[in-house]
């Protein structure tokens, strides 16, 4: 009988479905929070929450640095990988505990000094949201870096969760912008606890223990470039809702804000993929093999999800805005399938970034960074309308995703290569295949 040329179960991809769980339950629990408090503040509100929440994402996105860097040091220490996350981990705590309370003082300050007009029970609970963010990052670190995708997923869906339940019991105590900001610092706070419970070290018995501070030296070197990179990635996912915010007309802020939070869901596809292929491509490197095929899937995969989403959107985006968030939110299903088709061109360069991280390639990093500082600067003078705001990212996007092919496609981590390897190697095992 001919063996299967692919099996789910022994693919690279592994791992994924229960990642993928974790993060539909997260935006299963977000979505149930945003439709909430959707309803119940109204569109001009809810441009004051989704700004707020936009701001702790840039946070929360380049203090994922700490997680690649786990992920990647735990997968390269090989067959000791338990052990050296066990301790590195434990050495690393007290660190990420001191780091977001240093963020969480910073959010405070910047916050109140750039817009003091905000309740100032708002501005506290999202400085707690903060704090334990570079935790909830190690923890999760540790457990992807290890294959413990099943922890890894519990942790993830902890951040989406508790979040409607506390906005609910929260809402009859606090005023609407202050209650949603107090449901999702607790939410955090939550998932932060869960994921270090799941990652905490079992009973070792007497297996040597490695040297945390020459680990927790060499992850603290690659912090910088990680940080950098995903806060350019930060920077494109969520620049958009807090320029709409400051440059709109609030009815429209608050339209393109709810709709960004649901087209933005689409990012979980390339996310997911770069989440479980990330391990699995720092082990290959490490071992001198070639990671082209990871590219190939994950990227084939996330193009293909935005591509379904983007058609359902041009279709249906009137109806599902107005489902999900009501009939005073309908004029914003125009923005639907244009929002989810930015946001797959900037997923794919998430995964793109990812997949050279994974490889010990940080070049990358300062060309995500210099787009979103373009974006930014791009942003100051074309800001006036929705299309302005879209068509500035779908343009920077495609150009970054141009500029990683014309930079790497002579490389084992090029598009084009590594699709033509991929090929080349599924050609050659069927030819080779034994007849039935």
């Amino acid at each position: 009988m001919r063996r299967p040329i692919w099996s789910f179960r022994h693919s690279p991809l592994q791992g994924a479905p229960s990642v993928l769980a974790g993060l539909l339950v997260w935006n299963v629990g977000n979505y149930a929070f945003f439709v909430i408090a959707g309803r119940s503040l109204g569109p001009e509100s809810y441009a004051t929450v989704a700004a707020l929440l936009a701001a702790t994402m840039l946070v929360q996105v380049p203090a994922g640095a700490v997680q690649v860097g786990m992920s990647r040091r735990v997968a390269e220490l090989g067959t000791d990988r338990r052990a050296g996350s066990d301790a590195l981990l434990m050495h690393s705590i007290p660190r990420c505990i001191a780091a977001g309370l240093a963020l969480a003082a910073i959010t405070f300050a910047v916050t109140w000094i750039v817009a003091p007009s905000l309740p100032k029970f708002a501005v506290v609970a999202t400085s707690i949201a903060v704090a334990p963010i570079p935790l909830f990052s190690l923890a999760l670190g540790a457990l992807q870096g290890e294959h413990r995708f099943g922890g890894f997923s519990a942790s993830v869906s902890m951040l989406g969760l508790p979040r409607p339940v506390a906005l609910l019991l929260f809402l009859p105590l606090f005023a609407d912008v202050t209650a949603a900001m107090a449901a999702s610092a607790v939410t955090i706070v939550l998932a932060a606890a869960a994921a270090t419970a799941l990652a905490w070290p079992g009973r070792q018995g007497n297996r040597a223990r490695p040297d945390a501070k020459a680990s927790w030296v060499a992850l603290r070197r690659t912090l910088a470039p990680l940080a950098i990179g995903l806060s350019g990635i930060a920077v494109l996912i969520n620049l958009d809702v807090i320029v709409a915010r400051a440059s709109l007309p609030e009815r429209i802020a608050g339209l393109f804000g709810a709709v960004a939070i649901l087209a933005k869901a689409i990012v979980i596809i390339p996310q997911t993929a770069a989440w479980v292929l990330l391990p699995r491509i720092a082990q290959a490197d490490a071992a001198g093999q070639p990671t082209n095929r990871f590219l190939v899937l994950g990227a084939g995969v996330s193009i293909l999800g935005g591509t379904v989403a983007t058609t359902v959107a041009l279709a249906f985006g009137r109806p599902i805005v107005t489902l999900v968030f009501g009939a005073e939110y309908a004029d914003g299903g125009q923005y639907l399938a244009p929002l989810i088709a930015t946001a797959t061109l900037t997923g794919l360069l998430l995964l793109l970034m990812n997949h050279q991280l994974g490889r010990n390639v940080d070049s990358f990093v300062w060309v995500i960074a210099g787009l979103a500082f373009i974006e930014g600067l791009v942003f100051a003078v074309l800001h006036d309308s929705v299309t302005m705001i879209l068509t500035t990212e779908a343009i920077l996007a495609v150009v970054g995703v141009v500029g990683y092919e014309v930079r790497y496609g002579r490389t084992d981590g090029g598009i084009s290569r590594s699709i033509r390897a991929v090929a080349h190697g599924a050609t050659r095992k069927s030819r080779q295949a034994p007849a039935t």
